[in-house]
């Protein structure tokens, strides 16, 4: 039973409970946190296929963690500007997280989205 609760998805559980992830993406109830300014108005949550409305690839969710924001994103002036006027930004992880600890993240974030 340890072995199976001891694996990276897990482990990006525990670190995003841990690190606050949850009091954004994954509200009480199954509903997301509004997020007033957001093309999507809402915060998304970790489970119910939001991710692919934020990323093309796996690769992106890490840069979201680690720097708050996808390379993408930032040079896209418009969408940039967008982001920028939401009320609700991703926090950077990069300097709180170790490159183990985000790749354990974003394993629980592709496993939970799906």
């Amino acid at each position: 039973m340890r072995r199976r609760a001891d694996n990276s998805v897990w482990r990006g559980m525990r670190i995003a409970a841990r690190s606050g992830c949850f009091s954004c993406h994954a509200a009480p109830h199954g509903q997301e946190v509004a997020n007033p300014g957001s093309p999507f108005g809402t915060v998304p949550s970790f489970a119910g296929a939001n991710l692919r409305m934020y990323v093309d690839r796996p690769e992106e969710v890490a840069e979201w963690v680690r720097e708050g924001h996808t390379e993408k994103l930032e040079d896209d002036a418009k969408a940039w500007a967008v982001y920028r006027a939401q009320t609700i930004q991703m926090p950077p992880f990069e300097d709180r997280l170790s490159d183990s600890e985000v790749s354990a993240v974003v394993a629980y974030v592709l496993a939970a989205d799906g």
